[in-house]
C-alpha cells in the first residue's frame, strides 16, 4: 500500500499508512498512544484500528523540520473491516527568505502593503522599513507587491545552500508599466 512492504500478523481488524512527506523520524499517535516513527520514507504502518468506528490518528509536528509546511496534524479515520487506509498528511519542506523591498530610488516599500507570491497563492504584509518573509518561493517565484494603487514585481534569487530562513537583502521592486 502505498509503495510500502509491511509483514504482520493476519489483519483481523483494520489499518492505515500514513505518510509525511519524506521525512523520517516523525512520532505518530493512535488515540494518543505513541505506536512508532516513520521510516526513512516517511511512512508507518499502524495496525489494529477499529473498523466503522472513529479512530484518531496524529502525527507531532515538534518532529518536523522548523520549514515544513503542514496544514493539519490528526485526522480521524473508519476504516472497513479488514481492510487499510493511506494517510498523507501532504508535509511539504518550503524555501523561506527575509528581504528587504526598496522602490528604484531606494526607500523602503509601505509597511502594511502586501506581496503575493503567485504559484502558491499566498499573501505576506511588508513590514517597517520594506522587510519581508516570503515563505514557499521556488526558482520561479513571481512576487507582486500591492499598496495604495502602486503595484510592483520584484524577482527574487532562489537561495542556496540549506538555510531555514535565508537573509537576501535588497531587492529593488520593479513598478508595472503605466504607473
Amino acid at each position: 500500500m502505498a509503495g510500502m512492504t509491511q509483514f504482520s500478523r493476519q489483519v483481523q481488524d483494520a489499518f492505515a499508512v500514513i505518510k509525511v512527506g519524506n521525512i523520517e523520524g516523525v512520532r505518530v499517535y493512535s488515540e494518543n498512544i505513541e505506536i512508532g516513527r516513520t521510516n526513512e520514507n516517511g511512512r508507518i504502518f499502524v495496525p489494529g484500528l477499529i473498523p466503522y468506528l472513529k479512530n484518531q490518528l496524529r502525527i507531532e509536528v515538534d518532529d518536523l523540520p522548523l520549514n515544513a509546511r503542514i496544514r493539519e496534524t490528526e485526522r480521524d479515520i473508519a476504516p472497513f473491516y479488514r481492510s487499510g487506509v493511506l494517510i498523507d498528511f501532504d508535509v511539504q519542506i518550503s524555501t523561506n527568505v527575509i528581504l528587504r523591498a526598496v522602490q528604484p530610488d531606494g526607500t523602503p516599500i509601505p509597511e502594511g502593503a502586501i506581496a503575493n507570491v503567485f504559484h502558491t497563492g499566498d499573501y505576506f504584509p511588508v513590514g517597517m522599513d520594506g522587510k519581508l518573509f516570503l515563505q514557499g518561493i521556488d526558482r520561479s517565484s513571481e512576487i507582486t507587491i500591492r499598496w495604495n494603487g502602486s503595484t510592483c514585481d520584484i524577482d527574487v534569487p532562489y537561495p542556496s545552500g540549506s538555510a531555514v530562513i535565508t537573509q537576501v537583502g535588497d531587492i529593488v521592486c520593479v513598478p508595472r508599466k503605466g504607473q
